[in-house]
Order: structure tokens, then C-alpha cells, then sequence
């Protein structure tokens, strides 16, 4: 507001901003000391300059006196304005101003007038900074003053003043009055998210308004829209959709030479959790809720062809039913003020869950998901700076489209089944029905509406309500994505003798291997949200001075380790962590083990993978843990001082033998590991 405009006229569309898509829970409005018919405001308050060198922070402390009370329809102006800029010397470096003996200028200050809910703007323009001298040390003082535009009192009902963004254009100069540089410098600086900006509250009475009261009908609304399809205590899953693909939303391709499997159909539900963020607010939003899942709608198949095509082609179509909790965060008006909202998202029809890649999972191609949903945005509950708005119970966002990627490569990775990371950008269209007595619709669309809002859900491993699976890995009730690692870190585990039978064929123990030691060097990941299939990574890991019985004995003594680290660790796919015993199933994964002595060296392969699988046991909290070498797979690279039964092509395999060799592959760890399975609990 400025120059003396009545309410209704001075609103910006920056105003709109507290619309924002994802918000809540505002400051209380502070008020200044009334002295006698006016009252004193005498705020300080951090704030963040972006100057070109980077962001500096400063100090800003605002002056003022304003009436202790008003009446509609007479006008309220602000005397004795005063307001006090503290920099770091370093801000004038910043501002190409080095060797400048005083700095003047001028500053612009915006603030925020809310009354019964409304905001409205006003700028300070042309605070005068006199010419002052800048100090041999320590930062720089400016203080700008002059007289300010008042603001016309149309009604009841108290106003509450803050203030906000400031604008300094300064003009340095040096000792002979010349400028330091070819232009005036300008900074703009923003007070620091948290500090309460509020100048004074005053009280304007009028009929049927007391001091101090709000405007009716702010907040309320519809229920949530969660409250319709809510499930009841005892279920394990919100209500399923029907076990069909939304036709309205688009589908990938699907390869002429695939075939379609026969409909597999396995209900399911998951959590999920996460945050949006509305780009021009500069705010965000948690997210939380559950989706009911439905997977193997549809799926298409090509299998493998070495070498042509060694890894296949999957098409996987799932479809689910999100009901996210109504969410609150606080974002910035104005660049500055605080705003809070709640907001309530409503999915429409089903969403289309697709994921395409390789057959086999462990194919160094990558399975990416896609999953697209229309969605309706409701808010309610919103405030300014803690003041109450009424936007009515129907204000809302046009049906948008939210298009969710994940990957089986990335970290955390993702799959429908085991869960992971979801992200993408959304479109916020336009709004309307917000606003009673006034249609705020244009304003809420010019300060919120527009592409670039990032969206992030990490969605935990689903619950199968049919079938026998794994609850270790699949629990239910649905819990959290990840593991939670305490200490985590770095870990060095040691062995005494270990003993494995290696022959051509599975179960064929022709030839025997004992190594009299072993060691497993290592990093864990340490804290909650943990992907399952990256809990960290072996760096070393050495079967040393083994010796062989049968063709192996010529070797002499020989180490076994992998050849390319780090390994990868992570849970087994089939067993994890199981609660009731505490055994936690570890896999560590690698290309190949190389076996090696001083005349002979040759690889072990996985034939049937990229990756040769060790596995391990660990008692969770425990000092001693289990490794089993289950490497089933071909030589390759035998060198030619190998016995001829050790050539290239020919089958392989290690196995511990636990039955023979109580003490096989039993290790002791330095540092014992904790493991939850879920992450944090809600």
C-alpha cells in the first residue's frame, strides 16, 4: 500500500503467496509498547544479503512510532521511521567498493499491512542513508531515515504491521569524493527464515468489532480427503482401487516381439513419505500417507538371446491409490513473511505405476518406474504472520498431473515391490473458489501457479495381503524405506581357519581348499533411511596362505579374494533381518573371485549373472558373524602355469562346508553393528 489507497486496492499478486501449495503453523504477531496515545516498534532482526560475491549476513534493526489505536476510515502513518543497516566490512569488498572512505545512498523497505485476515503491501521508499564514514575496523553502520507513506483504515479490526525485503542502493566513494566505482551499487537483503518480522499490532475498533478480534470463518473446511476411504484399526491397508490401468493417463509403448503374461495380480499396500516444494514461494511441505498397491496388472516379456540381447526385456504395469495425511510446512511471502496454510491432496483415479528394463535384476542395465497420477489440491487453514485468512472451504488448484521417476541403479534406489525414491517436477495450475466477499483466485495464481516444483516421496517396501512372503522383507503392517545403522562406519572383521569344498559341478566336493585365515575390511552407512540393497561396501576382504587337496595341491599356497573392489553390501534378497532371532542375511556382490599363487592364477564367474554372490550371517548387535562363498560359475583367464584340469570354460564352484566344518567362515568384528529394519518410526 502507498500514498494513502484504501485496502482493496493496494493488494499485489506477490499478496497470493500465501497460497502456497504446501504450508503451516504461523508465528504469533508481537506487539509494540503503547505509550500514552502511540506506541513504540524497536525490532531486530537477521537478515541475508546477496551481494555478487555471494551472501553475507547483516543486521537490520527497524524504528517507529505508530498510533496505540485506530478508527475506520481515519488514516494511520508511521512517524520517526529509522532504520539501522549493520555490515561486515566485507560486504563493501563484495560490492567492488574497496578503498571507499564513506558510503551513502538510499533504502527501500517493504512491509506487510494484515487486517481480518487480508494482507496488503506497502513500500518505504527513499529512506535516506546520509553520507557516512566508513570505520579503519569492524563493519559498517548505515542509517537511513525520512518520512513514509500512511495507510487509510477502511474497517474494524486490528492491523497487524511487519516488515520485510530491503533494497540498499549505495554510493561509495574514496577520500578525494571521487566513486570507487562506474555505477551506485545495489544489495538486496531478506530477513532470515524464523525470525518474526512483526512492528506493531494495532487495535482498530469499530461496530461489532472489539480490539483484537479476527475475521470469522477462517480455516475449516471440507474433511480431509483421506476421511472418506480411511481404513479402519484393524485393517493392515487403505481401500484398494480396482485392478485397472487409468486409460486417462498416458502408457508407454509395448515392443512387438514381447509377449504378454498371463495377469498375476498381487494386492499390496506401502508408506510413503517425503516433501514438495512450491518454486516461487521458496517453501516446502512434508508429505506422509500410505498407497494401496495392486501389482502385475499387465505384464510383457522378451527373455534373453546371448549374445544379441543377453538381457531381455520387462514391462511391468502396477496401479495405486495414494491417501497422503493433510500436510503443513512455512514458506515465505514476499520474499519475507512468514505464511502458513494447510493443504489436503486428493488423488484422482488410479495411478499408473510402470516399470521397464532388463529381465534379470542384476543386469547392468538400469529398471526405471514411472508413475503417473492426477491429483486435486485443497487449502484451508492459512495465515499471515499468525493473523488468520478466510479463503473459504473450496479453494483450490485445477486437477493437476504429477509425473514420479525412480530407478533400480540410483541411491536410494527404487522398485515397486521393495520401495525406494520417487522424484519429479509438477505444473501447479491455476486456482479457484478462494476467497469470501473477495475473489483471491488471480492473486493465488499469479504468486503460485507455474511449472519447476519439485516433488520427492520415498515410498517403503509394500505389504502383500496374499501369498507367503517374506514379512522380513515385505513386513506388514507396511513400515518405512530402509535400514536404520548404528555405529555404521568403518569395520575390520578377522577369521581363523576357513574351509571350503570347490569341485566342477554343484554338490561334487573333488577338490577341497583350506585357508588357515582370513580378513574383511569395510564401510558401513550409518544413520536411518538406508537403501536395503546399499548398506555399504567391502573395501579389502583376503582368504590368505589356502592350500588345495587334488589338482588344486600344485598350486602351493594361494589367496582368494575378489577381483574388483569395493563390493557392494547389502541385505539378501530373500531373507534380510529376521526380528524374532536377530539374524541379519548380508550379501556382499562382485564381477569375479580371483584365486592366485606364485605359478597359477585364474577367475571364477558367475555363469548366470554379472555378479558373483558371498554371503554372510550376522547375530545383529553381535561381535561374531558368518560368511558363506556361494560363487557357482566358470573359469576364465587361467594362466599356463595352471594344472590342465583348470581351464578356461570349464565349471567351478566354492562352497563353505558347514556341516564338516563347524568353524568354516566364522569371523570376529571390531566394532558390533546394530541394524532396524523400517528406519525411524513414525
Amino acid at each position: 500500500m502507498s500514498g494513502g489507497r484504501g485496502w482493496n486496492t493496494v493488494r499485489t499478486a506477490r499478496a497470493a503467496a500465501i497460497a502456497a501449495l504446501i504450508v503451516v503453523a504461523g508465528l504469533i504477531p508481537g506487539a509494540g509498547a503503547a505509550l500514552g496515545d502511540e506506541q513504540k516498534a524497536d525490532v531486530s532482526l537477521g537478515y541475508t544479503c546477496r551481494l555478487p560475491s555471494g551472501p553475507i549476513r547483516a543486521n537490520v534493526k527497524v524504528s517507529a512510532a505508530f498510533p496505540a489505536t485506530g478508527k475506520p476510515g481515519s488514516p494511520v502513518r508511521p512517524d520517526g521511521v529509522e532504520v539501522t543497516l549493520t555490515l561486515p566490512r566485507t560486504a563493501l569488498e563484495g560490492l567492488s567498493a574497496s578503498g571507499a572512505a564513506t558510503v551513502g545512498g538510499t533504502v527501500t523497505l517493504q512491509t506487510l499491512w494484515t487486517r481480518g485476515g487480508v494482507p496488503a503491501a506497502t513500500e518505504w521508499p527513499g529512506l535516506t542513508v546520509p553520507r557516512t564514514r566508513v570505520p579503519g575496523t569492524g563493519p559498517v553502520v548505515l542509517r537511513a531515515s525520512g518520512p513514509v507513506p500512511q495507510a487509510n483504515v477502511t474497517a474494524a479490526g486490528d492491523i497487524v504491521v511487519s516488515v520485510g525485503e530491503l533494497a540498499l542502493a549505495l554510493e561509495p566513494r574514496k577520500a578525494d569524493g571521487s566513486a570507487t566505482g562506474p555505477r551506485a551499487q545495489s544489495v538486496s537483503c531478506v530477513p532470515d527464515l524464523g525470525e518474526d518480522t512483526t512492528l506493531v499490532t494495532i487495535p482498530v475498533e469499530g461496530p461489532g468489532n472489539a480490539p483484537g478480534t479476527t475475521a470469522p470463518g477462517a480455516g475449516g473446511g471440507a474433511p480431509s480427503p483421506r476421511a472418506s476411504g480411511k481404513k479402519a484399526d484393524d485393517d493392515l491397508c487403505p481401500p484398494m482401487s480396482e485392478p485397472k490401468l487409468n486409460m486417462n493417463l498416458p502408457l508407454p509403448p509395448v515392443p512387438d516381439d514381447v509377449q504378454e503374461l498371463p495377469q498375476a495380480l498381487d494386492p499390496s499396500c506401502a508408506r510413503v513419505k517425503g516433501h514438495s516444494n512450491v518454486k516461487k514461494l521458496k517453501g516446502a511441505a512434508p508429505q506422509r500417507g500410505e498407497a494401496a498397491v495392486i501389482l502385475g496388472v499387465q505384464s510383457f516379456l522378451r527373455n534373453p538371446n546371448p549374445p544379441e540381447d543377453p538381457d531381455g526385456y520387462l514391462q511391468s504395469r502396477n496401479v495405486a491409490m495414494t491417501y497422503l495425511d493433510s500436510s503443513q510446512a512455512t514458506f515465505l511471502t514476499f520474499g519475507f513473511m512468514p505464511t502458513t496454510a494447510t493443504m489436503e491432496v486428493t488423488q484422482i483415479g488410479n495411478a499408473n505405476a510402470v516399470a521397464i528394463g532388463p529381465v534379470w535384476s542384476k543386469s547392468e542395465k538400469d529398471t526405471v518406474t514411472t508413475v503417473t497420477a492426477d491429483v486435486s489440491i485443497r487449502l484451508h487453514n492459512v495465515k499471515v504472520n499468525g493473523t488468520p485468512m478466510d479463503v473459504g472451504p473450496n479453494c483450490r488448484a485445477k486437477p493437476m498431473r504429477i509425473v514420479l521417476t525412480g530407478s533400480a541403479k540410483a541411491d536410494p534406489s527404487y522398485r515397486v515391490e521393495n520401495g525406494g525414491q520417487l522424484a519429479g517436477t509438477a505444473t501447479i495450475p491455476e486456482f479457484s473458489g478462494c476467497g469470501v466477499g473477495e475473489d483471491l483466485d488471480r492473486l493465488f495464481t499469479a504468486s503460485v501457479s507455474g511449472p519447476g516444483n519439485y516433488i520427492r516421496l520415498i515410498q517403503g517396501p509394500v505389504c502383500y495381503l496374499t501369498g507367503a512372503k517374506n514379512p522380513n522383507i515385505f513386513p506388514c503392517p507396511p513400515e518405512d524405506f530402509g535400514y536404520t545403522i548404528t555405529p555404521g562406519g568403518d569395520f575390520r572383521a578377522t577369521s581363523g581357519r576357513v574351509v571350503f569344498r570347490a569341485g566342477p559341478a554343484i554338490g561334487v566336493p573333488t577338490r577341497r581348499i583350506e585357508c588357515p585365515s582370513s580378513e574383511i575390511r569395510g564401510r558401513l552407512k550409518s544413520g536411518s533411511g538406508i537403501d536395503p540393497i546399499r548398506l555399504g561396501t567391502i573395501t579389502s576382504m583376503k582368504y590368505n596362505g589356502c592350500v588345495g587337496a587334488g589338482s588344486l595341491a600344485s598350486l602351493g599356497s594361494f589367496t582368494i579374494e575378489p577381483s574388483r573392489l569395493p563390493m557392494t553390501v547389502s541385505h539378501h534378497p530373500t531373507l534380510g533381518l529376521d526380528r524374532t532371532t536377530g539374524m541379519l542375511e548380508l550379501q556382499f556382490l562382485t564381477p569375479r573371485l580371483k584365486v592366485s599363487s606364485a605359478g597359477c592364477s585364474f577367475d571364477v564367474e558367475s555363469s548366470n549373472s554379472s555378479e558373483v554372490g558371498l554371503e554372510a550371517g550376522y547375530p545383529n548387535g553381535s561381535t561374531g558373524w558368518t560368511v558363506r562363498t556361494t560363487t557357482i560359475g566358470s573359469l576364465l583367464d587361467v594362466s599356463a602355469g595352471c594344472p590342465s584340469t583348470l581351464t578356461p570354460g570349464t565349471s567351478f564352484g566354492f562352497f563353505r562346508n558347514a556341516t564338516t566344518y563347524a568353524d568354516a567362515g566364522v569371523y570376529t568384528i571390531d566394532i558390533p553393528q546394530t541394524f532396524k529394519y523400517g528406519g525411524i518410526s513414525p
